[in-house]
C-alpha cells in the first residue's frame, strides 16, 4: 500500500521525523545555494515558487502575513518576517522546496506539501503536487500556505483549509 505525504495537521510527527534524519542524509539531499526547487519537479513548480515570492511583495497579498499569529511567540507572521531583515520575496527565495520521498508516515488524505513551523525546507509531495501542476493559481496558493508555516504559523488553529482560503482571498 502506498503512503501519502503527511497532512499538515501532523507537523509534530513530521518534526520528529525531520529531526531523525542524520546530518549526512540531510546534506546529501539539500540543494546547492543556487538551486531552491528540486529540479525533478520541473519548471511549473519553479514558476509557482517565483509567483508566490512576487505575490507576497504586493500590498494586498502581504496582508496575509498580518492575518496570522505565531502561536509560540505571539507575533504576527509579518513581525516574524520583519525580524529577519528580509522582504517577503527574499524569504521565499531563501527556502528550499524539495521532494518528500522518504517522509511518508501517513496513509489517507491527499497532501501537496508540508513543512515544520519556522523551517527553511518545504517538502513537496510529488504524486499529489504534480497532479495539480496545470492549475497555477491553486499551486501557488498551496506554496504560499507553506511559506506561512515557515514564518511560524502552527497547524492547530486555524484549519489548513482556512489558511488556504485566506491566501486565495488576499493574494489572488
Amino acid at each position: 500500500m502506498l503512503h501519502r505525504c503527511p497532512s499538515a495537521l501532523h507537523t509534530m510527527l513530521a518534526a520528529a521525523l525531520l529531526a531523525a534524519l542524520s546530518s549526512r542524509e540531510a546534506a546529501a539531499v539539500e540543494p546547492g545555494p543556487a538551486v531552491r526547487v528540486d529540479p525533478s519537479f520541473g519548471p511549473r513548480i519553479v514558476e509557482a515558487v517565483a509567483d508566490a515570492a512576487r505575490r507576497l511583495d504586493t500590498p494586498s497579498c502581504a496582508l496575509v502575513l498580518s492575518d496570522f499569529v505565531d502561536g509560540q511567540s505571539g507575533l504576527t507572521l509579518a513581525e516574524n518576517l520583519a525580524a529577519t531583515g528580509r522582504t517577503a520575496s527574499e524569504h521565499v527565495e531563501s527556502l528550499w522546496f524539495r521532494g518528500a520521498s522518504r517522509l511518508r508516515p501517513f496513509a489517507g488524505r491527499r497532501v501537496f506539501a508540508f513543512t515544520v513551523p519556522a523551517s527553511t525546507v518545504v517538502y513537496l509531495c510529488r504524486e499529489d503536487l504534480l497532479r495539480i501542476q496545470n492549475q497555477p493559481r491553486l499551486l501557488t496558493a498551496i506554496l504560499l500556505h507553506e511559506v506561512l508555516h515557515t514564518l511560524g504559523l502552527r497547524d492547530d488553529h486555524p484549519s489548513s483549509v482556512s489558511i488556504t482560503e485566506r491566501v486565495l482571498e488576499r493574494c489572488f
